[in-house]
């Protein structure tokens, strides 16, 4: 009885009864298909492909399976790092208002120069420049004035040789508001309210109008004292204060 060759039965391997030469053929035929390859053999001899293994359908069944796990869960991570916004309704537009403010106050200042000043027997040039600077708001003020104070009426210079009263000195202003004395005068008024002492007469007396003074501003205006007469007088130096004063009522 002659050998013949058997095919493989799907879900085996090889027949124990195939020829030797079989038999190679069939390893080839596996190596073939282990390399993604046509099974091929010898010319003039084709072997069908052997069917897959009862166990390779299991294993790509089992690898699916791994990879959609896999994939599970790398997005179930992602899903808990990631943080979620929730979804809302965008607002239109909102506004508010805060009221706003500014004060300015009340305000009063004088400045003169030089701030040394000597004496002598007639003013001439000799002057004292006096400036006046006021922001007022107009409530309850009606008129600003400007004095020049000396220090006593009985002593306004004092030295060496005894004192020098108020009356001989004589104060020639200049102004362009009202109320000022173009020619000298005797320093022994007094007006308004005042530090003590003896004023000169006012430099000015402003009274606020509505025709022309305004509330805010600054003037400059000039007073010279001098001494047309020092007979009787101790040779010596004499010294004193002259006080300028500011005052709105």
């Amino acid at each position: 009885m002659p050998i013949t060759s058997m095919r493989s039965t799907p879900g085996s391997a090889t027949n124990d009864y195939a020829l030797p030469h079989h038999r190679a053929e069939i390893t080839a035929v596996r190596r073939q298909r282990s390399r993604g390859r046509a099974a091929t053999v010898k010319p003039n001899r084709t072997i069908k492909a052997l069917p897959k293994g009862r166990g390779e359908g299991k294993k790509t069944t089992m690898n699916i399976s791994r990879m959609r796990s896999s994939l599970i869960f790398v997005l179930a991570t992602l899903m808990v790092a990631l943080p979620v916004q929730p979804l809302s309704a965008q607002p239109g537009a909102a506004t508010t208002r805060v009221s706003l403010s500014y004060s300015v106050g009340e305000s009063l200042t004088i400045s003169a120069t030089p701030s040394t000043y000597a004496i002598s027997s007639s003013v001439g040039s000799n002057l004292i420049s006096v400036t006046t600077a006021w922001n007022f708001s107009g409530v309850g003020e009606h008129t600003l004035e400007l004095d020049a104070w000396l220090g006593s009426a009985s002593a306004a210079l004092s030295g060496s040789g005894g004192n020098i009263a108020s009356a001989s000195i004589f104060a020639t202003e200049a102004t362009n508001l009202q109320g000022g004395t173009p020619g000298p005068s005797a320093c022994t008024s007094t007006a308004g309210s005042s530090p003590a002492g003896a004023a000169c007469p006012p430099i000015f007396v402003e009274p606020f109008t509505a025709s022309g003074f305004v509330l805010n501003g600054s003037n400059t205006s000039t007073i010279g004292l001098a001494l047309p007469n020092s007979s009787g007088l101790a040779a010596g130096s004499y010294t004193g204060t002259l006080t300028l004063y500011a005052q709105v009522y």
